[in-house]
């Protein structure tokens, strides 16, 4: 289940601010963020996550594909597809919820 959301931008924030791209009850602001790097989708995250059940420390940047699950305090986020930014690239919010700012 979920929602999806286009990555639109890059950085793409995540996290509970109001500013933020894509909204995660009980993220911090700005918790997560996405770029594009070289074609690759990267993230780093201000805390420690999961990334398909293998543990990352707070600050580690890592790349992600399509299928990749990041965790936080019970809401995850799923890189559904892939393609270039903007045009194909879309984020599922799973438990917690999510909704674009």
């Amino acid at each position: 289940g979920g929602a999806l959301f286009a990555l639109r931008g890059s950085p793409f924030a995540i996290g509970g601010a109001a500013d933020d791209d894509l909204r995660v009850e009980g993220w911090p602001d700005g918790f997560l963020s996405l770029r594009t790097e070289g074609g690759a989708l990267r993230a780093s995250a201000q805390g420690e996550v999961t990334v398909n059940g293998e543990p990352r420390a707070a600050g580690a940047r890592f790349e992600v594909g399509v299928g990749a699950r990041i965790e936080h305090a019970g809401a995850a986020i799923r890189v559904a597809t892939g393609g270039e930014l903007g045009d194909g690239s879309t984020a599922i919010a799973e438990g917690g919820g999510g909704e674009p700012a």
